[in-house]
């Protein structure tokens, strides 16, 4: 079996964990579509559209803060270099709007691998996001979110001039909540 069929079976199972941790124990976790609008590479603009993503994430209350949250999660989709898989990590700030509406803002990182052949490449992901998230009963939300962010796969510069670049991802969250106790 190949490093990337590997990978993404370990991503997989990851990512039904998260779900089924989050299912059991409780704070948030969410799937998401994500869409991606390219701005620019190596220092050009360039606008267009990139590709597109699916991800799994779990929100860990961060300390007795009900407001911040810290992310884990894995994404797999294909971007402006092909396809590749990201586990992730991020901050999350949650302001209540209203009782059923709150802003949320945050950042993230991706660390994973572009799914090349013979071998997989290392790329990272830097990002922020701003968006909303609207409450429709106590167990279920779903939310919009917009940001920027930073990809870079530096062993691909041997194979093409398009081995870092920023894209505008929007992203739509179904989130499920399941209270402890």
């Amino acid at each position: 079996m190949s490093i990337s069929c590997r990978l993404i079976r370990a991503l997989a199972v990851f990512a039904l964990s998260i779900s089924f941790s989050g299912r059991a124990w409780a704070q948030d976790w969410d799937v998401q579509v994500k869409s991606f609008g390219q701005l620019a590479y190596q220092g050009k603009i360039a606008g267009g559209w990139s590709g597109g993503a699916v991800a799994a994430s779990y929100y860990w209350k961060l300390g007795s803060h009900a407001r911040s949250r810290i992310e884990t999660g894995a994404e797999t989709g294909f971007v402006s270099w092909g396809n590749q898989a990201l586990l992730l990590g991020g901050y999350q700030y949650r302001l209540p709007l209203s009782p059923k509406t709150m802003l949320l803002l945050g950042a993230q990182t991706g660390q994973g691998v572009a799914l090349f052949r013979p071998r997989p490449l290392y790329v990272g992901t830097l990002g922020l996001v701003a968006g909303s998230r609207y409450q429709f009963s106590r167990r279920l939300a779903i939310g919009l979110q917009m940001g920027l962010r930073y990809y870079t796969c530096p062993a691909y510069k041997r194979y093409s001039s398009l081995y870092r670049y920023w894209d505008f991802p929007i992203e739509v969250h179904l989130y499920f909540t399941r209270k402890r106790g």
